[in-house]
């Protein structure tokens, strides 16, 4: 598809909603950097990603999953960030990669629409409906990149999810 730069009004938010989410297997690549670096950060996991899923033969059974959560034991503004897919159980690792089994996951679901320059308003908008639930955040975020056409794209469509308790 073509599309032209997104505008602020190309954007669409979902209403905040409180779930839990059910267990499942992630074949993943994940590293740790800096929160200014975790662009760079995405792009490698991402290209590892894809180069073992295609060496391997490993069929994803969802789109791509973003995880990630702060790394204080590694300093201050750092993060681990994870990239992978859901799989079936059983599912064995290519090199270079892992297989969790994650269990439920009690989260703040906010579903966006728009290029990524918008993500930030989507983000304060999910923060904001969780401090008026009453809602602590565990750490744990999750992007699910359920399509994805490029960072300028109006079409792309991405649930956000945050740990809460």
């Amino acid at each position: 598809m073509t599309h032209e730069p997104a505008t602020a009004s190309d954007n669409a938010f979902g209403e905040v909603r409180v779930l839990t989410w059910s267990p499942w297997h992630y074949l993943c690549v994940g590293g740790e950097a800096l929160l200014t670096e975790l662009d760079p950060l995405l792009d490698r996991e991402i290209a590892a990603l894809e180069a073992a899923r295609e060496a391997s033969g490993v069929r994803p059974s969802g789109p791509i999953v973003v995880r990630y959560r702060p790394a204080p034991e590694s300093g201050s503004d750092v993060y681990w960030m994870g990239t992978g897919f859901p799989v079936a159980e059983g599912t064995v690792a290519p090199p270079g990669t892992e297989v969790q089994a994650l269990p439920a996951f009690r989260c703040a679901t906010l579903l966006f629409s728009g290029s990524l320059a918008g993500i930030q308003e989507a983000y304060d908008r999910l923060f904001r409906g969780m401090e008026a639930a009453g809602l602590e955040r565990t750490g744990e975020g999750r992007e699910w990149h359920l399509y994805f056409e490029g960072d300028t794209s109006p079409n792309n469509v991405i649930l956000l999810q945050q740990g809460v308790r």
